[in-house]
């Protein structure tokens, strides 16, 4: 949401010499006659508005910015279960290959007055988005964090304990007001984002979503997984962690960090351990 400042109610305000500017702002969590920015005052807090000093920029949508891409429409359709009422579209193409055509996977052939059944994601699809939520939602908790209480958010990760602590701290006093953890289950794979989301939350006080807690397991290897050795004895066991770097499918195995010049054999592998892969997002904020 934009705002437009048009005036302040007290000249101490931060805002009083930027009449007539334009700042992007979001509902305060606890002060429903103020807005938040991303500005901070001279106090080192975030930025407040209050209503009564703005006004609200209504965006005019145009039709340009409205269009939907194939995919969307046919994924829409697909979600609410959309019966086809023309049956086969124009030059014999039906709901299936147009689906195909924009990328969204179906499960038979729609003709007129048959409804389309939304394929079932698979637990690897679950996880991706329950992750990339995660990542998202990281950003909007940090900006919570960083209102006009001036927090901070430090994070520590312990790999080896699977855990993760969120600390919320003074950006002037660097004195810590609260802290989270998150431990991962020794059965599950580790997820660092997931992790954060997590410890950030319950240092906030706020409540976790139970897809964080109870994200389906993955099964499928991957570029940049940490993985355990499958055999129960030898180079390869358990108990041995290899962080896959790249993949080779002629010999169907994969290079690994902790030693460049070897590599597991996708036979050899055993359970993913970390699936955080670090840097890889669709998230941009």
């Amino acid at each position: 949401m934009k705002i437009r400042i048009t005036k302040a109610s007290k000249p101490t305000y931060w805002y009083a010499d930027k009449i007539g500017e334009v700042f992007d702002v979001v509902e305060h969590p606890s002060m429903s006659e103020k807005y938040r920015t991303d500005e901070w005052d001279e106090y080192g807090g975030r930025g407040l508005v209050n209503k009564c000093d703005c006004e609200v920029i209504n965006e005019i949508k145009t039709e340009a910015n409205e269009m939907k891409s194939l995919k969307e429409i046919v994924e829409q359709l697909v979600s609410c279960g959309y019966t086809c009422e023309a049956g086969p579209l124009e030059n014999n193409v039906d709901f299936r290959t147009l689906a195909k055509i924009a990328g969204v996977e179906m499960k038979a052939t729609i003709h007129a007055g048959e409804t389309i059944i939304p394929a079932q994601k698979s637990p690897r699809q679950i996880r991706d988005e329950i992750i990339e939520k995660a990542k998202c939602d990281l950003i909007k908790l940090k900006i919570i964090a960083r209102d006009d209480y001036a927090k901070h958010v430090k994070f520590f990760i312990n790999k080896e304990k699977r855990t993760v602590a969120a600390l919320l701290v003074s950006r002037v006093s660097r004195r810590v007001f609260e802290r989270g953890i998150a431990k991962c289950d020794p059965t599950d794979c580790f997820n660092v984002h997931i992790g954060k989301a997590i410890a950030l939350r319950r240092a906030l006080g706020l409540e976790i979503p139970d897809e964080y807690l109870n994200a389906p397991q993955p099964t499928e290897v991957r570029v940049g997984d940490v993985v355990s050795g499958g055999r129960e004895q030898g180079y390869y066991s358990e108990k041995r962690r290899f962080t896959l770097s790249s993949y080779d499918a002629f010999s169907n195995s994969y290079p690994y960090e902790e030693d460049k010049s070897d590599w597991i054999y996708a036979t050899d592998i055993g359970r993913i351990i970390d699936d955080s892969r670090e840097g890889d997002s669709k998230c941009l904020g």
